[in-house]
């Protein structure tokens, strides 16, 4: 069928057809004669179609050359070992996809200039032409040339002389075809260098001309009808490889025939496999000037795993980019998880907060399950190639992949469990390692409840085991099972059934203490579940079992770092302890312990900067305390040594940001400023106090900028802004505080209505404040609007938490300042009061504070 107007498929340019009459070859041969004749020619058309479908479909659709170039013999500069092996690869790979390929190896520039006109003249006509290089290359007086083996760097002159510049090769290919591919494996690492300590040697170049060049090769600009591939980004230089490829080779090669892609995904794909390889050291560079598609293999087939998440790599933005190596160099690990992480999870579309915590979450991970890959070994050599096949798809980023060999390996150990009971504790515990090792793949990938419901599997399989049939290191498998199910649980916010897997944790690791009491590492893993229980417990409102447990975790960590006094891990559990006990002390108003055990957590974070000095973690948790310190005695009105404290906090911190990545300890810094603010404030050094809350809030509102999702840099924001309102109520700049505390509390209002949590508080705080404000300027009905609104948000943060002593101060404030402003006096008087006096009688008002009780009294009598 002969068509007018040729068809077009899926947008791209229309075949043409040829379409010609056809005439009888032999007119004069009568009609059966010329039938038969025609019946024949028919007959040899079918044939020769025949044979035409049996070709390779992009043979069949256009022609293609290529030229490739491998140099490694070099006369003056730095020998190359790959380069042959790379270009020998290259000519392989490009004659599987249908082109006609010509190699060149070791060639000077005479050789090189007959090389690419032999291809100029040999492939005219061609569909596609190609030239590959694999040697060296640089910019030289701004002009990219590659350099043929007799490269000559005695002068200027003579290193222009002998190199080929690159427009050469453009030339060649876009006199060839309309579609013209260079692809350059030419910025090796240090051509001009001294030697490489393997017998061959590079002639050192002239200091003239040294300032002339340039490592590696400059941006080219977009050349019409050519696409330019580079093996590192304009101005970088390239790896050789430490195998038998370079990393650039070795991608090109993989993914050169990837089915269904585009050569510019294609070359996205070597992109995206050489900086994941390299571990972000090495990117390649495309420069893309073609006007049509083109397909180097075509398909239907969908892409695989790891491929899907190359090309998605390619989008991710440059500050999440940043993040993911950043995280992955701190924890000696591999991108291409990250980046699935990253990918699979949306955190593009997060705040810059989620992004560093989920990744951080992801990469231990990571390291969690490479380490348990090395310690949960297995005596099946099936199993033992599914989970090392595992491994490699997690390295990869095939969350899928290494999800399905795990779990392979945990079919072959349940279907073994099943028949044969001679080894059924080993195939158990073969088959929770298998779980807990796919739950961990799982959590690589942030995919939470999948990691559940291995987790839930792993611990179930413990039931067909009394803890008498399991040696310690099963024991321990049974804990962590049961610890880290609870981890995760806590991390989806299921703190019931979080707060069940660690109260089995601690009895497990409980009766493998007691089967052994001299295992240390017993003792301090037991210990961290006890720690991981009472942050549980704690924020269950359960204070006395919470507190048994952190006591529990205080003993056991005392008795270890008094046998290892320079043991880091223990040192820092110690301090764990000694913080979360603390904290309840606070809480039930015992504030002299509380100070105690701040000063020993102080001590600890101390010692742990001793044994690591560069480490922003310890300094940061060392200012933690020194601020619950300024806290505590401060709490009891002793504003002139809390001062110091502070101050030394706001010090240690700024040390721990000097270390630590740009913005890590930022909302810590608004904290700190806070503090030393409200300190001067009561100090009545209100300019002082002015001068750190304006610190904080720009500190803040910088954060807001950059990132107006973190809800952690919106409170703090929401804080400073409060505390600015009071330095300029103390000032005297009364309309300025009222002005400032309305903004304070448009900004928090929509963020606690839902009632609870910190946005509460600083709620309650910011209508407390302008009240005051409003009472100042003698505007009632603003005062008493805003106590009134403050009373309310205290009222919900004391049923939130009924044993905090200074949550119920401050109701008995909010009353009293009800009853200043004129609303049932009597009746908010007498509230506040009961709170007092109830206070008192359990010992919980601090002493700083019993001249409330007086003049609240006083108060009551006088609205009688």
């Amino acid at each position: 069928m002969v068509h007018d107007r040729p068809p077009t498929y899926n947008g791209l340019p229309p075949v043409k057809y040829s379409a010609q009459r056809v005439r009888c070859p032999c007119p004069r041969h009568t009609a059966g004669e010329r039938c038969s004749r025609q019946g024949l020619t028919m007959f040899r058309f079918l044939l020769i179609m025949l044979l035409l479908v049996a070709l390779p479909a992009a043979a069949m659709a256009e022609k293609r050359s290529a030229l490739v170039l491998g140099d490694a013999k070099y006369q003056s500069v730095r020998e190359l070992k790959n380069t042959v092996a790379d270009a020998t690869a290259m000519k392989d790979a490009l004659r599987a996809l249908g082109f006609d390929v010509t190699l060149e190896i070791d060639k000077d520039l005479r050789r090189t200039r007959r090389a690419l006109e032999d291809f100029r003249q040999d492939a005219a006509g061609s569909d596609v032409a190609l030239v590959y290089f694999a040697g060296h290359g640089a910019e030289i007086d701004g002009d990219n040339r590659l350099l043929p083996t007799d490269t000559d760097v005695s002068s200027l002159d003579s290193l222009k002389a002998s190199t080929l510049p690159l427009n050469e090769v453009r030339d060649t290919v876009t006199s060839i075809a309309k579609v013209g591919l260079v692809i350059l494996d030419a910025c090796r690492d240090d051509p001009f260098g001294a030697g490489d300590g393997s017998g061959r040697s590079a002639v050192a170049i002239a200091k003239r001309v040294a300032g002339s060049v340039k490592p590696g090769l400059g941006r080219v600009g977009r050349a019409e009808n050519v696409l330019f591939a580079f093996s590192a980004a304009p101005g970088e230089t390239a790896a050789d490889g430490d195998g038998e490829h370079s990393p650039f080779n070795a991608a090109l090669t993989k993914y050169l025939g990837t089915e269904g892609l585009e050569i510019r995904s294609v070359l996205t794909l070597v992109q995206q496999e050489v900086y994941d390889q390299t571990r972000g050291k090495q990117l390649p560079y495309i420069e893309n000037g073609l006007p049509q598609l083109f397909f180097a293999e075509k398909s239907d087939t969908p892409l695989p795993e790891r491929e899907r998440l190359l090309l998605a790599m390619a989008d991710i933005t440059p500050d999440l980019r940043t993040e993911i190596e950043t995280i992955a160099a701190g924890h000696d690990m591999p991108l291409a998880p990250l980046y699935g992480a990253a990918i699979e999870s949306g955190l593009a579309q997060a705040a810059r907060a989620d992004q560093v915590a989920q990744l951080g979450q992801a990469a231990d991970a990571f390291v969690k399950t490479r380490n348990d890959l090395k310690t949960l070994a297995s005596d099946d050599p099936d199993v033992v190639r599914q989970r090392a096949e595992a491994e490699n798809k997690l390295t990869l980023g095939e969350f899928d992949a290494a999800r399905a060999a795990f779990g392979k390996a945990i079919g072959i150990d349940a279907a073994s469990r099943d028949k044969l009971k001679a080894n059924f504790i080993e195939r158990t515990l073969s088959q929770v390692a298998s779980l807990s090792l796919r739950a961990g793949g799982s959590l690589v990938s942030l995919k939470y409840q999948l990691a559940i419901e291995d987790y839930r599997a792993a611990s179930v399989l413990f039931d067909d085991l009394t803890d008498t049939a399991l040696s310690d290191g099963g024991l321990r498998n049974k804990m962590m099972v049961q610890f880290y199910l609870g981890q995760t649980l806590a991390t989806v916010g299921n703190a019931k059934d979080a707060l069940t897997a660690y109260q089995h944790a601690v009895q497990t690791g409980e009766s493998r203490v007691r089967r052994d009491p001299r295992n240390l590492s017993g003792q301090r893993e037991w210990s961290a579940a006890l720690v991981r229980l009472a942050n549980s417990l704690r924020d269950s409102g359960q204070a006395d079992k919470a507190y048994d447990a952190y006591n529990s975790s205080l003993v056991v960590m005392q008795r270890l770092v008094g046998a290892d006094p320079h043991n880091a891990q223990w040192e820092n559990d110690l301090g764990a302890s000694l913080h979360g006990i603390a904290l309840l002390e606070t809480d039930r108003g015992n504030l002299a312990e509380a100070e105690r055990l701040h000063q020993q957590a102080a001590q600890v974070s101390r010692a742990l900067i001793a044994l690591e000095p560069n480490s922003p973690i310890h300094r940061r948790e060392l200012a933690v305390a020194q601020m619950s310190l300024g806290d505590l005695v401060g709490s009891v009105g002793n504003s002139q040594a809390a001062l110091p404290a502070y101050q030394d906090g706001l010090k240690t911190l700024e040390e721990a940001v000097a270390l630590a990545p740009p913005n890590t300890f930022n909302q810590d810094l608004v904290v700190m400023h806070l503090r030393v603010g409200l300190t001067l404030l009561h100090l009545r050094r209100n300019q002082e106090a002015a001068a750190e809350f304006q610190q904080g809030e720009e500190i803040a509102r910088q954060d807001i900028e950059n990132d107006p999702n973190n809800d952690d840099f919106a409170r703090a924001y929401a804080a400073a802004t409060s505390q600015l309102a009071a330095a300029q109520l103390a000032t005297g700049d009364v309309l300025g505080a009222v002005a400032t505390y309305r903004r304070a509390v448009a900004f928090i209002g929509p963020n606690a209505r839902d009632k609870k949590g910190e946005w509460l508080k600083l709620a309650a705080i910011g209508n407390g404040g302008l009240g005051d404000a409003c009472a100042a300027v003698r505007d009632v009905k603003c005062a008493y609007d805003a106590y009134h609104d403050a009373l309310e948000e205290q009222t919900a943060l004391v049923h939130s938490d009924p044993r905090n002593v200074f949550a119920q101060m401050a109701l008995a404030l909010y009353h009293k300042k009800l009853g200043d402003a004129g609303d049932n006096r009597r009746v908010h008087y007498q509230a506040a009061l009961d709170i007092l006096l109830q206070l008192k009688a359990v010992g919980a008002l601090p002493p700083a504070y019993q001249s409330w009780i007086d003049l609240t009294r006083q108060a009551v009598q006088s609205a009688r």
